[in-house]
């Protein structure tokens, strides 16, 4: 099974998805620097533990 991280923004006021765009894995060290997370948050996303992250609905995917 591979997880697929992805971005969601959506619209303030009624919350409509605006875009969706994937996130490499090469970029995660980078997401976490901007997202402030700390080292724990950082491993706990990776594990694909991430729905609880402060990330602005970053969100985690599994595709078969």
């Amino acid at each position: 099974m591979t997880i697929i991280y992805t971005v969601e923004a959506f619209e303030r006021v009624d919350e409509l998805l605006v875009f969706e765009i994937d996130i490499p894995k090469e970029k995660f060290p980078e997401i976490a620097r901007v997202m402030a997370w700390t080292d724990e948050e950082y491993n706990d996303f990776i594990a694909g533990m991430g729905g609880g992250l402060p990330v602005c609905r970053l969100m985690q995917w599994r595709k078969s």
